[in-house]
């Protein structure tokens, strides 16, 4: 017997858990029959289905920088600022997801507690720009008012800065 466990509300993930009897397995390797039993636990699995559930809090997460990626094409100008916060001591990440979609960027730093995100596309590189989303100080203003309109003029949430004072920028504000 082998059995597979699935999460009824998510059955989309799989198997997370798996095991049984395995008595044939060793004689196909051996040549000689052997009893024996085995399980395995899908970590990835079942961390993703937690995360989905909301059954499982991740911990604050630590980077303090999110680097977004807005054109593919210039992945190396985004790892040179990578590197740049991280010769700064700054604890800093690239996002490594689908980076077509900006918004599915921010709620990611947003969801892992990552502060502030940098945005910055072709035309901010050409410019020598980049903005500067305050993903904590959203939250808190958020938090104190329900007028859409005030929240979006608040003028710590967001900001376009000079490229060459970006890292300064940020460990001021962390």
């Amino acid at each position: 017997p082998v059995f597979e466990t699935t999460l009824l509300d998510l059955p989309e993930y799989g198997s997370v858990f798996s095991g049984g009897r395995y008595d044939n397995l060793v004689d196909r390797f051996l040549g000689r029959s052997i009893p024996a039993v085995g399980s395995s636990i899908g970590i990835d699995r079942l961390l993703a289905a937690l995360i989905a559930l909301d059954a499982l809090k991740l911990e604050e997460a630590t980077s303090k920088v999110l680097i977004t990626i807005m054109d593919r094409d210039r992945i190396a100008d985004y790892l040179t600022i990578l590197k740049e916060f991280r010769n700064a001591g700054v604890p800093s990440e690239i996002f490594a997801g689908d980076t077509k979609n900006l918004t599915k960027q921010i709620k990611y730093a947003d969801k892992v507690g990552i502060p502030f995100a940098v945005i910055v596309g072709s035309d901010e590189f050409d410019n020598g720009k980049v903005t500067v989303k305050n993903l904590a100080a959203g939250k808190e203003k958020a938090k104190a008012t329900d007028d859409r309109e005030e929240w979006l003029k608040a003028e710590d949430i967001q900001e376009t800065i000079d490229r060459e004072s970006l890292i300064s920028y940020i460990k001021e504000k962390l």
